[in-house]
């Protein structure tokens, strides 16, 4: 018996073996898969990194751009509005000195329009006829001088 004993035992010995050959042959195929996956996805993380970074770095030049633009436009809008209201400004000083004007002058003219309305109009035009009647002789009588 002892020697069916080792043969059992052998044979045990010889499955076991075959046994533990497999599972040896099915991890090392389950690290090649997973080494394969890795390497594909380092590639592909490679690759993307390489084609979305430029194209990242473009946009984030033309966004910097657009707020250097942006940032001119609002520099010109503050000088633009500083002017208006320079110009505002001196429009009321502008009004007010008018204003002021046209209250110095108000008694003024206020006083000459009362003297035009004072005038006596047919008391002037009789003296502009007067005067036309006297000053056409002599004007005849000095171009025969000339």
């Amino acid at each position: 018996m002892s020697s069916e004993n080792r043969i059992q035992q052998n044979m045990s010995e010889e499955e076991m073996l075959a046994e533990l050959l497999r599972v040896q042959q099915r991890d090392e195929k389950i690290r090649r898969i997973f080494t394969i996956l890795s390497i594909t996805a380092c590639v592909l993380v490679i690759l993307s990194v390489l084609i979305l970074v430029p194209s990242f770095l473009h946009v984030l030049g033309n966004a910097n751009q657009l707020m250097l633009n942006a940032n001119q436009v609002v520099e010109k809008s503050l000088s633009t509005l500083s002017n208006a209201d320079a110009a505002a400004t001196t429009l009321n000083q502008t009004v007010g000195e008018l204003q002021t004007f046209m209250n110095e002058n108000s008694g003024n003219a206020s006083g000459t329009l009362e003297t035009i309305s004072q005038l006596d109009i047919e008391t002037l035009n009789q003296s502009i006829t007067e005067l036309s009647q006297i000053v056409g002789p002599l004007a005849r009588m000095m171009s025969a001088f000339q």
